[in-house]
């Protein structure tokens, strides 16, 4: 239960500040593609011998493209971040290297032009293995969130912003099957956009992500957090 009260509190965050600004035009179909970078760092547990450790990585960019389809107040969206590789230096050491993607596609409503309601699939993909630790999942999440942007005054700015949270499953990336874990996600991005024509626009905000585990090592629980500046460019038609 608290999970999902911490998860309707993200969305309470993305209503009252409600990208999606591409998608809130009227009529027809509209198309828009586009691709962030996301300069980012990640923090995680390691179950340890008699307890749980955490470990950070420095900054990394991930290039994230993505395409959008809008049909009257409908629309459907997906992004992919490609794999990045990642130094986590903390504890414990030796500082190991860890590789991780993820994808998702989500599908909507808009309620009003400036507040969407959408529901998805995400898959993030993580692999420990090339550090010497037996843990390479894949962990998918069922999305539920809003979107939505909206204009400040009568010049091209906008502001925009997101929530999204879930329920995940874990399965093992090499043989598929599920492990016993249980895990809970949440994602935010807020942030200041330009429209320089009908067509172009520019974003930039900062992204949260947050995977939390249940139970990592006796009951104790463990956050996955990344997070980040994220800038933008979208090209709608």
């Amino acid at each position: 239960m608290k999970f999902f009260k911490q998860g309707f509190a993200v969305l309470a965050l993305a209503a009252a500040l409600a990208p999606a600004a591409a998608f809130a035009q009227d009529g027809g179909v509209k198309v828009t593609i586009g691709v962030k970078a996301w300069i980012h760092n990640w923090s995680t547990w390691f179950n340890c011998t008699g307890g749980v450790c955490s470990s950070e990585t420095g900054n990394e960019t991930a290039i994230i493209p993505s395409v959008a389809v809008r049909f009257g107040n409908f629309f459907v969206a997906g992004d992919y971040t490609p794999e990045v590789e990642y130094q986590f230096v903390g504890t414990p050491s030796p500082a190991r290297s860890v590789k991780k993607d993820e994808w998702s596609v989500i599908g909507g409503y808009y309620l009003v032009p400036q507040l969407a309601i959408a529901g998805g699939f995400k898959r993030q993909h993580q692999d420990f293995t090339g550090s010497g630790i037996n843990f390479d999942v894949n962990i998918d999440i069922v999305m539920l969130g809003l979107q939505g942007g909206a204009a400040l005054g009568d010049g091209g700015w906008f502001m925009y912003g997101n929530g999204f949270f879930g329920p995940a499953t874990v399965s093992n990336a090499q043989s598929g099957s599920a492990t016993s874990d249980e895990a809970f996600y949440y994602s935010s991005e807020l942030g200041l956009g330009y429209r320089f024509t009908d067509h172009l626009a520019a974003t930039g905000g900062f992204k949260y992500q947050t995977i939390r585990w249940d139970n990592v090592s006796g009951g104790i629980p463990g956050n996955d957090l990344t997070n980040g500046w994220i800038f933008g460019l979208s090209f709608t038609f």
